[in-house]
């Protein structure tokens, strides 16, 4: 059975490579990018069957888009920062001959040079191969495919590099949580403050103690509070956006007290 890896891209040079050389063992390399201004579309042709521009309106839509582009019977959907191992590369080959249709993988995060092993960021399973036209990709951002059918699990890690500095970090949460506040406004959920904090609070603990994040160490700690953090975002920006909350423009200037 003939496998299409697809990636979705945009401003990834620094990843799109390894990521591309990771998945040379598929019969279709397919990358979708949505207008990349460092390198990436030249830097994956000479690794990508096929290298597409499309314009970026959410990550489940952009995904749909890349999946449409495959001919192989299987899907494997990884993003530019991920990279697949040679275990889970045999284990990818013997799982299109079996019966299932969709498969996940447990997938590793390395948090600046720490694989974070606890604080629920591991086995942090994804479903990422699939059978073509069983999958359908949901959800704006932290999206999820919902594959129509059986779905069997593999057990080889797929290696997750997401950031390569805080800051870098920090500025995708800025761009998710937007979009994230707006998935919550869509469902007509009242705004609250309330649940922001408790969602920040909640998720912190959860992580940090019940889950053991402190076992790996400062870089577990710190990667506790920023998940944290982007539950109280999301909160935050539908509460600002949506709870009457006036713009800088129309607020009263204050009268000199003096």
């Amino acid at each position: 059975m003939s496998i299409s890896a697809v990636v979705i891209t945009r401003d990834e040079v620094r990843n799109i490579v390894p990521c591309l050389e990771s998945v040379r063992f598929c019969d279709e390399v397919i990358v979708l990018d949505s207008g990349s201004r460092d390198g990436t579309r030249e830097a994956a042709r000479p690794l990508a069957d096929r290298v597409e521009i499309a314009d970026f309106e959410n990550f489940a839509s952009q995904k749909n888009r890349a999946a449409d582009l495959a001919r192989g019977d299987w899907i494997l959907s990884i993003d530019a920062d991920e990279r697949v191992t040679p275990d889970l590369t045999r284990e990818i080959r013997n799982a299109t001959a079996r019966n299932e249709d969709g498969f996940t993988v447990p997938r590793l995060q390395n948090f600046f040079g720490t694989w974070l092993r606890h604080g629920g960021f591991y086995p942090d399973r994804q479903l990422r191969l699939y059978r073509r036209g069983r999958g359908q990709w949901e959800r704006p951002v932290h999206e999820r495919v919902n594959v129509r059918g059986c779905v069997g699990h593999l057990t080889s890690p797929l290696l997750h590099y997401p950031y390569a500095t805080l800051e870098e970090w920090v500025e995708a949460i800025n761009r998710h949580t937007t979009l994230g506040a707006q998935r919550i406004a869509a469902t007509g959920a009242a705004p609250s403050l309330r649940r922001a904090f408790t969602t920040a609070a909640l998720q912190f603990v959860q992580r940090l103690l019940v889950e053991r994040a402190y076992l790996d160490g400062g870089p577990g700690v710190i990667a506790s509070g920023v998940v944290a953090f982007e539950g109280f975002l999301v909160h935050a920006k539908h509460w600002v956006a949506h709870a009457g909350v006036p713009r800088a423009a129309d607020s009263e200037v204050p009268r000199h007290a003096g």
